[in-house]
């Protein structure tokens, strides 16, 4: 039985998911473009974290996609705003939004139209990036999670294992 996913990879065409004994997988041997999601998750415990420090949420690679960012976080405190985005730009997904009180934010939902499926093009960015999120307003204490999801455009970008900061 072979299922269309609804999602695309990175030349538009449509991965197909094989079941196999009740287990979904993707046969990179169908498709030349196989690009299998991924999820990196990095919690951060802050206390009076100050403003303008950053927090580290994942390192990309030229050739990747970043698809999706969840953002989980407690009422930081009054006044607190977090802002997300990369070495380069350091607002690409998110603007300042408020953490003032308990919430969430999706990157299709919620972020800037730019950083939605954003291509780290081999072309142009050469180096490895960090995606940071930046406090602003006010000191910050509380959790905040960070979920991203992200795949390759093809699979010979693959140079370092991204989401730690040893790559």
């Amino acid at each position: 039985m072979t299922l269309r996913t609804g999602f695309t990879t990175g030349n538009d065409i449509d991965a197909e998911v094989t079941a196999k004994g009740g287990i979904f997988s993707f046969d990179p041997a169908d498709k030349p473009n196989y690009a299998p999601m991924c999820i990196s998750v990095q919690q951060h415990e802050l206390s009076s974290t100050a403003v303008d420090d950053t927090l580290f949420i994942m390192r990309v690679n030229p050739g990747m996609f970043v698809h999706e960012i969840v953002v989980r976080h407690d009422a930081l405190n009054s006044s607190t705003e977090l802002r997300i985005g990369d070495d380069d730009d350091d607002d690409r997904f998110f603007a300042n939004f408020s953490t003032s009180s308990a919430g969430h934010k999706n990157l299709t939902e919620d972020g800037l139209i730019g950083g939605v499926s954003f291509f780290y093009d081999p072309s142009t960015f050469t180096d490895s990036e960090d995606i940071i999120a930046t406090v602003k307003g006010a000191a910050a204490t509380g959790t905040v999670v960070f979920q991203v999801i992200y795949s390759y455009a093809n699979p010979g970008y693959v140079s370092a294992q991204p989401g730690s900061k040893g790559s």
